[in-house]
């Protein structure tokens, strides 16, 4: 496991020129100007949430369809109860199609600072680490915060138990809608 995680981190590694090159290309990536405004950052960020969470449902959902699941996605779940170290192990077509749910909003806006993307790694890490935790815990899980809306580590334990439900990535609301949002009856809020 650990061997093929370094695998697929480095690279990912080596894409990151490659990346760098599509987001200026599509707009310009500013690294030197002043910070934007806190209203822009914050617009930018709900921005590029909204769309991850979107492409990432979809692509996943679609990830579990017979084919691609026993050719692509399954490695993913190997393992039943899911760590930090396991979400990032994955297929090099399945971690492709992450990067491109993550980088699809930043490359698309004409005018994009490296504060705010470096916020949206942050956030983005941190949920995908807290989701395969395995914890909801206590004022630090958004799952814990707004359960009715967000998604988190009590559904994706579940989808890695059950190999379905629960595809969404920060939120819920497509889970809900597709009729895929589920949760163990024995599942309880750690307060």
């Amino acid at each position: 496991m650990i061997k093929e995680t370094i695998r697929h981190q480095i690279s990912i590694i080596l894409l990151t020129p490659l990346l760098y090159y599509i987001i200026n290309y599509f707009g310009h990536l500013d690294i030197r100007g002043p910070r934007p405004s806190w209203l822009t950052i914050i617009y930018q960020l709900v921005l590029f949430i909204l769309s991850e969470d979107a492409i990432f449902f979809w692509t996943h959902y679609l990830f579990h369809t017979p084919w691609l699941y026993k050719n692509i996605h399954k490695k993913h779940h190997i393992y039943k109860q899911p760590t930090g170290v396991v979400s990032v192990l994955s297929d090099p077509i399945e971690g492709l199609q992450n990067q491109l749910s993550i980088w699809f909003m930043p490359v698309l806006l004409k005018e994009k600072h490296i504060f705010t993307l470096c916020i949206w790694i942050a956030i983005r890490v941190y949920q995908t680490v807290n989701a395969h935790s395995g914890y909801n815990l206590p004022y630090v899980s958004t799952q814990y915060w707004v359960p009715w809306i967000m998604s988190g580590a009590l559904a994706h334990d579940f989808h890695h138990e059950h190999g379905k439900w629960n595809y969404g990535s920060f939120f819920n609301i497509w889970d809900r809608l597709m009729g895929t949002h589920r949760l163990s009856k024995t599942t309880k809020r750690t307060d």
